[in-house]
């Protein structure tokens, strides 16, 4: 009970005497999160913090669709923003979940460090799941299928047991999750898309439309 207040209201802590708050999704991400590029869990840099920090604003402000963040390399900013996802999809019910890159092969290597740090969770975190665990193209946190004759006499659904919720990736497309509600989207690379157009593609599955 108290890691799950913990990744929803954040922790305080001192850092070397000095008071410091790290949001739900930061103190998740550093307690709970290892990366699939070295096995381990993320370090506390002061830089990805404000990102947190950041990132949490665009949330909670509900003028904002989201956030466009030019970086350099090795910020650790994808991470950031997967385990963000893997905090939310995993504790909120009916969430949609996306990712997209600048290649299939790309959105298809975040969505396995995505799976990677969802599978080293700790069980009290893990959802009930339908269909394989360590499914590569998609993650659903739904009732598992019961094709048994009992289940099937009985006829009984009991979804509302389960989160229902569900991340997926898709291709790098103008049209990919088009009319789709997404909860939370990481547009990776979103800058590389050529010859696709971003503002096309933000404008398949965005009630704001954008114009170049």
């Amino acid at each position: 009970h108290e890691e799950f207040r913990r990744r929803v209201e954040g922790v305080w802590f001192y850092n070397i005497g000095v008071p410091t708050y790290l949001t739900g999704d930061a103190y998740f991400a550093l307690q709970h999160c290892k990366m699939l590029d070295d096995g381990i869990y993320m370090a506390f840099r002061h830089a990805q913090l404000r990102i947190f920090y950041f990132l949490q604003a665009c949330i909670v402000d509900p003028r904002c669709l989201g956030d466009l963040f030019e970086k350099s390399r090795r910020t650790g900013y994808t991470y950031i923003v997967l385990f963000i996802i893997l905090n939310r999809v995993t504790m909120m019910k009916n969430q949609k979940a996306g990712i997209t890159s600048k290649t299939d092969k790309d959105a298809a290597e975040a969505f396995i460090k995505f799976s990677y740090a969802f599978l080293n969770l700790p069980h009290y975190f893990k959802p009930v799941v339908r269909g394989a665990v360590e499914s590569q193209k998609i993650i659903e946190f739904k009732k598992p299928m019961d094709r048994s004759k009992d289940a099937k006499k009985q006829n009984k659904i009991d979804v509302d047991k389960y989160l229902n919720s569900v991340i997926d990736y898709r291709s790098s497309s103008e049209g990919s999750y088009d009319s789709s509600q997404l909860n939370w989207y990481l547009c990776d690379e979103a800058s590389k898309r050529h010859p696709n157009s971003i503002i096309k593609h933000l404008n398949q599955h965005t009630k704001k439309k954008y114009s170049p």
